[in-house]
């Protein structure tokens, strides 16, 4: 997605404040678009320092007019380039996109302190819509946005998802399953759960730095 104007760039992800319930001095977001999950941050939650990782020039010239300290680059090839540790990184729909993720994951790492934690979210490829087309369609077919976004490069299931995340030395406090289509939530209750993984488009997880 290359488009500016769309939600992708410049919407906060507000799902994510369930699992704030810690305080943050300090937040590092990796990928951070318009810096609009910074700003909420910083103006909801009081978080005094709130850094950022873009790599679209135009959208991190949107952030830094925010008052917000952002830096244009690439984490998989340039890292982080910021020195200070951090109570809390986010890493939103990000790592399917790397090449390597597992040594990224690490480098990311680096920089929360100990005891902090970060918030990934990823898409699920066990989703009911990617196996069905597979089943009886045969069918893998990229789009423009989606769980087969055409500029995902990795696809994980909750549990290689949470074993990408141990391997980078950090333990998963808790996992929210994402849940899109209202039917599906439905079939999810009345089965207590028992389909949830094929239900789940995306998962999102607080992790913690051992």
């Amino acid at each position: 997605m290359n488009n500016l104007d769309s939600n992708y760039y410049s919407n906060a992800r507000l799902e994510i404040e369930p699992f704030i319930s810690f305080p943050i001095h300090s937040v590092l977001e990796i990928g951070c678009g318009e810096g609009n999950t910074l700003l909420w941050l910083r103006e909801s939650k009081g978080v005094k320092i709130c850094r950022g990782l873009e790599i679209l020039p135009a959208a991190a010239e949107r952030a830094r007019g925010k008052g917000l300290d952002i830096a244009i680059g690439n984490v998989e090839v340039g890292g982080i380039p910021f020195q200070e540790k951090n109570d809390l990184v986010l890493c939103l729909d990000v790592l399917e996109h790397l090449h390597d993720p597992w040594k990224t994951l690490c480098c990311i790492s680096d920089s929360i302190r100990p005891g902090g934690h970060l918030i990934v979210s990823i898409p699920n490829i066990a989703h009911i819509s990617i196996l069905s087309d597979l089943i009886f369609n045969d069918d893998w077919k990229y789009a423009e946005s989606g769980i087969l976004d055409k500029t995902h490069l990795r696809f994980f299931t909750s549990r290689t998802a949470r074993d990408l995340l141990s391997r980078a030395g950090l333990e998963v406090i808790q996992c929210k399953p994402k849940i899109v289509r209202k039917t599906h939530r439905r079939i999810n209750f009345l089965t207590f759960h028992l389909f949830e993984r094929f239900l789940t488009f995306q998962n999102l997880f607080l992790v913690r730095k051992k």
